[in-house]
């Protein structure tokens, strides 16, 4: 692996995310692609899908990359297009709401690029053990390891700067894991993600100036997890991003499996003076991690944010602890 590569694509990918962020939330605003941050007193509205520049900003970084580093070029090829796919689907997810379903059948449209031959490792790394033999079964246990990623990605997008910041704190823990192991493309791809969720974070943390929609939720999820493949890390990313994923899963057993927003009746949190959030009294409320960690007492969207955040870097100690000390011969 090129340093000089991985950097000069980490730049661009931080580059292109930064000016096409500026670009598409201006755009977005004049003609009426707005949110409503409900989370504030003010109800602000916000240019909504801007993730779709974050998207691009990751898949601009790994084209980058695979031209100057060939021995990358397939495996970049496969997360732009793992990406490019997932960012599609958000953006029709966001326009007319998909349901479980189809969902679900776009959850495995954004492996397609990773079941190529050569692209995913077939023998990941589980702690405790070492390597493994998957062959054959990975070919169903990518889609589903794709879809628990991209859905939990997306559900825990709900308040300013929490999906980008774990994001980056997962990215960055994978790079700074693969690059210690050997795993050239694990490390230099989420060096990649990890630039561009930096450059994006400064304009969705809180306050946030732009909401980034289904669009960029899908795409991050579909990062992070095909990120995760090539080289056999997809247990170290489940570990770090175990808040992420808990969260998920509270979501979907708390209201009776995967629903779109709009069939979700009561909302999880409630806002309160001052703009602090608590967990709604309502027992038909949807159970996340964001209302159980504002339930004993109402939490500033900052503050919430933060402790999520660093749960993730707690994840993420315990996931690099468990491959790098506990885990047998963690080499190539």
């Amino acid at each position: 692996m090129e340093i000089w590569a991985v950097l000069t694509a980490a730049a661009a990918a931080a580059v292109a995310t930064e000016l096409l962020t500026r670009h598409l939330a201006d755009r977005l605003r004049r003609v009426g692609v707005t949110g409503v941050d409900v989370h504030k007193s003010g109800r602000p509205e916000v240019p909504e899908m801007v993730g779709a520049a974050l998207a691009l900003g990751m898949m601009i970084g790994a084209s980058i990359l695979g031209w100057a580093d060939q021995s990358l070029t397939p495996r970049a090829l496969a997360f732009s297009a793992a990406v490019g796919v997932a960012s599609v689907i958000g953006a029709v997810d966001d326009l007319v709401d998909l349901n479980a379903l189809q969902k679900a059948l776009g959850a495995a449209l954004i492996a397609l690029p990773l079941l190529a031959p050569g692209i995913a490792s077939p023998r990941p790394f589980l702690p405790l053990v070492g390597r493994a033999r998957m062959h054959l079964a990975l070919i169903a246990l990518i889609p589903a390891f794709i879809s628990v990623i991209v859905n939990s990605a997306n559900m825990i997008d709900a308040l300013n700067g929490l999906l980008v910041g774990s994001a980056a704190v997962i990215s960055a823990t994978m790079a700074a894991v693969g690059a210690w192991m050997g795993m050239e493309a694990t490390a230099a791809l989420s060096a990649v993600s990890a630039a561009a969720c930096a450059a994006y974070y400064r304009h969705n943390r809180f306050p946030a100036e732009v909401f980034s929609g289904n669009v960029g939720s899908f795409a991050l999820g579909a990062a992070l997890g095909s990120a995760s493949t090539f080289d056999g890390l997809e247990s170290l990313l489940l570990i770090s991003a175990l808040p992420m994923i808990v969260s998920g899963y509270m979501t979907i057993v708390s209201i009776r499996g995967l629903k779109s927003r709009t069939e979700i009746e009561v909302k999880a949190t409630v806002l309160e003076e001052g703009d602090r959030i608590r967990a709604n009294p309502d027992p038909r409320a949807p159970i996340t991690l964001i209302p159980v960690i504002a339930l004993d007492r109402a939490k500033t969207e900052r503050r919430i944010v933060a402790e999520i955040i660093a749960l993730t870097v707690v994840s993420s100690a315990l996931g690099t602890i468990s491959l790098l000390v506990l885990t047998p011969t963690p080499a190539r």
